[in-house]
This record gives structure tokens, C-alpha cells and sequence, in this order.
């Protein structure tokens, strides 16, 4: 809720260096450039944000003008650029090298040209990105000096791997732009673009969302079904432990979840969460006393005791505040 001439949110002139990373830049406004946040002559790491409902008259979400930019795992929605000759209403790039990856943009809108992103005397790199619902058009000039890949982009865009079909985002808050199962988006991405190891939510970056056993990241800030990110465990000689498989898997009534530790200092748990990374469910051990093998029962129900739907579920092995492993198994009523 700020408001200034130039960068609303944020303004950085002239800087060596700057990382904005894990902020939510909401309702800010600029009577000029960069409602959310302006950038000149600086090349920021701009990485899990979530940049949204702000408004400018150019640049309404992100203005750039000399600036060599990553954005990584950022939601860039419900910017508005309005007033006179109004452009960009997601982003503004002028005389810049912005990379997206996987990044989600959508909803925006501009009263004149380009919702999503307008590029001016400006190189543009996306990767495993979604542009989507922006209006009037999601990426202006027609011409723009854009390369796109393995990105979900309305109106489609020429580059390997991109796709013109609704991402299918969840509907709820105007922050949730998660995607449906049945998302062309999910376990459509490039691997090899991929940077850092989570998602927006904090979640495994690349997983097997469709099902068939192949672990592709998907398009867009956010990864179906993948669970928090595992913290690594401490070294073997200190504490070893390891997360068996459930039995039996595929089940319905009950299944038997077992792991083994040769050293036990803190009670743990096994957390069960379903396909959006929600907890379901938590499971102390049978036994906590120190053990070969410990294991614990689940029913397949919530935590308000009733039946959980079929599907897909996920589970961990939490030691204190660690998350030693996580594993897949599969409900069948």
C-alpha cells in the first residue's frame, strides 16, 4: 500500500548489487514507472516473490531500463497500468536482459499495449514460464525480441517446447495460481533451466506431477503434488536413518509405515500430505525407544478421523525439525 513517482514498492538506482528474495509486494502504486518494483541500472536476483495488484502507468508489476535481471519463482499477477498511453502491465522492459524462469504472469492488463510484458530495445529470455490471462495481449511488439522455451504462452510464441493451452490454475484467492491434476503445464518443463531445488511454496522443484514415474519440472512458480523440500540428513557416522516403503502399496484399509535409526535423539513423525502439499495427516511411531526398526500404522484417514479420498499421497520422515526423506504411496478405496 506505498505510492511514489517511480517504483511504488521498490526503487533501486545505480546499485552493485541486490537480491530481493521471499517478498510479497502488494497494492503499491506509481504515478509513473514501477508500481511493484523499479529497477535502473542494476541487475538484481529477483527470486520467490509474489508481485501483484499494483499499479503504474507504465510497468504496473516491474519496470526495467538498464538492467540484466533474473527472475526466478515469482507469481507476477493482477497488475493493472493505467492512465494515458498506459503500457506493461505486468512488466515494462526497457534496454534490458530479463530471464524468467519459471515464472507465472497472468491477469495483468495495460489500457494500451501489452498486459503481460512489453519489450523495448531489450533481449527477453523465458523458460518454464506461463503467460497467461493478460490483456490486452501478453507480449508486445509482435516482433519483440523474446526467446521463449518449454513456456505456456496464450496467443502461442515460436521456441521449442512452448504450449498455447489453458494452464487449468486453480480458482480461489487472487494469489492462488496453483494448477488443477489435469494441467497441461504439469511435468512440461526444461529440467536444465532449473536453478535452485524448490518452488514458491518451498516445495521439490522438479517432480513426477503427471504420475509416470519421470521427475520433470513443471511450467509456472509452483510444482504439483511435490512435497516441502528434505533437509539433508546429518552425516552417516553421526546419525543414520532410512525410510522404507510402505506395506502394503498400493492399499485401502491400513498400511504400515517403517523406518530404521541407529541413533534417536528426538521423537519423530511421519507427516502424510496429499497431491497440493497439504498435511493430512501426522503419525507418532509405535515405539520411540530407540530401535532397529520403528514403524507406525496409518488408515488412511485425516486428522479429524474420516476417510481420505483415492488418490496419490506423499510421506515423510521428520527427526526433530529435519525432514530425512520423502516417499510416494497410493490410496485405493
Amino acid at each position: 500500500d506505498n505510492s511514489a513517482q517511480n517504483g511504488g514498492g521498490i526503487y533501486s538506482l545505480n546499485c552493485n548489487s541486490l537480491e530481493i528474495k521471499n517478498v510479497s509486494l502488494i497494492n503499491n502504486e506509481a504515478s509513473q514507472y514501477g508500481g511493484g518494483v523499479y529497477i535502473n541500472e542494476c541487475d538484481p536476483m529477483i527470486e520467490n516473490c509474489i508481485i501483484s495488484q499494483n499499479i503504474a502507468n507504465r510497468g504496473a508489476g516491474i519496470y526495467f531500463i538498464i538492467a540484466n535481471t533474473q527472475i526466478v519463482n515469482c507469481l507476477i499477477t493482477d497488475n493493472a497500468a493505467i492512465g494515458a498511453s498506459a503500457i506493461g502491465g505486468g512488466i515494462y522492459s526497457n534496454t534490458s536482459n530479463p530471464d524468467f524462469v519459471n515464472c507465472t504472469i497472468a491477469n495483468n492488463s495495460a489500457v494500451s499495449y501489452a498486459g503481460g510484458i512489453f519489450v523495448y530495445s531489450s533481449t527477453v529470455n523465458v523458460e518454464n514460464s506461463i503467460f497467461w490471462g493478460d490483456t490486452p495481449q501478453e507480449i508486445f511488439p509482435p516482433s519483440a525480441d523474446l526467446i521463449a522455451e518449454y513456456s505456456d504462452i496464450q496467443g502461442g510464441w515460436s521456441g521449442n517446447g512452448n504450449i498455447d493451452a489453458d494452464p487449468l490454475f486453480i480458482a480461489g484467492d487472487p494469489f492462488d495460481y496453483h494448477l488443477q491434476d489435469i494441467s497441461p503445464c504439469i511435468d512440461a518443463g526444461l529440467n536444465d533451466y532449473v536453478t535452485i531445488d524448490y518452488d514458491l511454496d518451498g516445495n521439490v522443484r522438479i517432480w513426477d506431477g503427471d504420475g509416470d514415474e519421470i521427475a520433470i519440472v513443471d511450467m509456472g512458480c509452483y510444482e504439483f503434488g511435490a512435497p516441502p523440500v528434505s533437509v539433508e540428513p546429518e552425516p552417516e557416522h553421526q546419525i543414520a536413518f532410512k525410510l522404507y516403503q510402505n506395506y502394503p502399496n498400493p492399499f485401502g484399509a491400513s498400511t504400515t509405515i517403517s523406518f530404521s535409526a541407529t541413533d534417536l535423539h528426538k521423537l519423530p513423525q511421519i507427516r502424510i500430505y496429499n497431491v497440493k502439499g497439504q498435511l493430512v495427516k501426522t503419525l507418532l511411531p509405535l515405539t520411540t525407544h530407540q530401535s532397529p526398526l520403528t514403524s507406525a500404522i496409518w488408515y488412511g484417514k485425516g486428522e479429524n478421523g474420516k476417510p481420505l479420498s483415492s488418490g496419490i499421497y506423499f510421506y515423510t520422515l521428520k527427526i526433530g525439525d529435519k525432514v530425512i526423506d520423502t516417499k510416494k504411496m497410493l490410496l485405493l478405496r
